[in-house]
């Protein structure tokens, strides 16, 4: 069914590459779980900066090779 919440989470997991299996993810605790997931966020971010950077005309805007929040 399109727009199924199941199907959306499954999308943004995918998404993040995220490759734990449910029964991981109930043996983390809660802040190795949040750590986890600011991770992959973070890295899902920076991949999409470094995509929209080619389209940028200024390039300048993006030059590091990590992603860091300051």
């Amino acid at each position: 069914m399109k727009g199924d919440w199941v199907n959306l989470v499954d999308d943004d997991l995918d998404c993040l590459s995220f490759n734990l299996k449910e029964n991981e993810i109930q043996k983390m605790n809660k802040n190795k779980f949040k750590k986890y997931v600011k991770s992959k966020m973070s890295n899902a971010v920076f991949k999409y900066l470094l995509a929209e950077k080619e389209d940028l005309s200024k390039r300048f805007l993006i030059k590091s090779s990590e992603y860091k929040i300051i």
